[in-house]
């Protein structure tokens, strides 16, 4: 299963790069998203499953066998948050761009 979410990443990678390189801006923004995703999908490739305890069941209680890694969920949310933020910041250049100009290329 790894195996396709690494070609997924690389494939989706590709695509993002393409697009942000395009001279289109509307094109570009899209490629911002999905750069973004791209990231989260990386991520959430790197969080594996691990034989440990959860961190708030006490030891006298029945636990489950495997958990995820908080660490990476912790990652996956902030590449979230900063994937909103560029994205947001690269529609306000855009659109002030367009102001003096009066179009979008």
């Amino acid at each position: 299963m790894i195996e396709v979410f690494a070609v997924s990443v690389g494939v989706l990678g590709a695509a993002s790069f393409f697009l942000i390189t395009s001279k289109n801006v509307f094109r570009a923004l899209l490629g911002f998203i999905l750069l973004g995703q791209v990231v989260n999908l990386f991520l959430f490739t790197r969080g594996q499953l691990i034989e440990a305890k959860p961190a708030l069941i006490p030891d006298q209680e029945s636990t489950i066998s495997a958990v995820s890694d908080p660490l990476i969920q912790a990652l996956i949310l902030t590449a979230i948050v900063i994937s909103f933020a560029m994205v947001s910041f690269a529609a306000a250049l855009f659109l002030k761009n367009q102001k003096p100009s009066g179009e979008l290329n």
